[in-house]
């Protein structure tokens, strides 16, 4: 016998809720704003710009004007000085946050080793913590009578408690000889991988700092 077939009833479709769809809509994006938050949260931040620059012969002292920044006269050369690093000066805000905070992080410190940068922290030092041994490591023989310049213009002078040389025996044997507690990077180039490399070999442990992450 043959089953009869059921009558199939169409029914029609239901009209969305327009007022639920966004709410929907607006959950997904939320969740996908979220997730990207996170995933950016996640990358290390980019390093500030430096405010400095390098291979411009500064040896000579150049008509331009000067300016205090945490009681140090710099000057606004662009032979030394980025244009970050001119706006800084000009406001009076160079190296703000080393400036403000590390003569507080060097307090028990006795030996200070600075690599490049144009002599403003070290004069910096001298003043909030005479007791500090530093030594000022710039190759260049241009960019050290900059550095001397800038010093006379403040009555600061190499003595005893500030050192400014070069690397002649290379910068492991000079980490070696002057054993530094600390040591803060300056230098535009900012020579991190090698200066780990030169620690490892001259056997000391110095705590780093690096203008970018002042």
């Amino acid at each position: 016998m043959a089953t009869p077939s059921r009558a199939v009833e169409a029914k029609p479709p239901q009209a969305r809720d327009p007022e639920k769809i966004a709410a929907l809509m607006s959950r997904v994006e939320k969740t996908s704003n979220q997730k990207a938050r996170e995933e950016r949260e996640k990358l290390p931040a980019p390093p500030p710009p430096s405010p400095y620059v390098a291979g411009i012969d500064a040896s000579q002292p150049a008509d331009v004007a000067w300016h205090e920044n945490h009681g140090i006269l710099m000057p606004a050369d662009p032979r030394v000085l980025s244009a970050t690093g001119l706006d800084l000066v000009s406001v009076g805000k160079l190296e703000r946050n080393l400036a403000r905070n590390l003569p507080t992080l060097l307090q028990g410190v006795t030996r200070q080793m600075e690599i490049g940068g144009i002599g403003f922290i070290p004069m910096r030092l001298a003043r909030t913590n005479p007791q500090l041994v530093q030594m000022v490591v710039e190759p260049d023989p241009a960019r050290q009578a900059f550095i001397r310049h800038v010093w006379a213009r403040n009555g600061i002078a190499e003595g005893p408690n500030l050192i400014l040389t070069d690397v002649p025996e290379g910068l492991a044997a000079l980490l070696a000889d002057f054993r530094p507690d600390t040591v803060l990077v300056t230098d535009p180039d900012g020579p991190i991988a090698a200066l780990h490399q030169a620690v490892a070999l001259a056997g000391v442990r110095p705590k780093l700092y690096h203008h970018a992450v002042s």
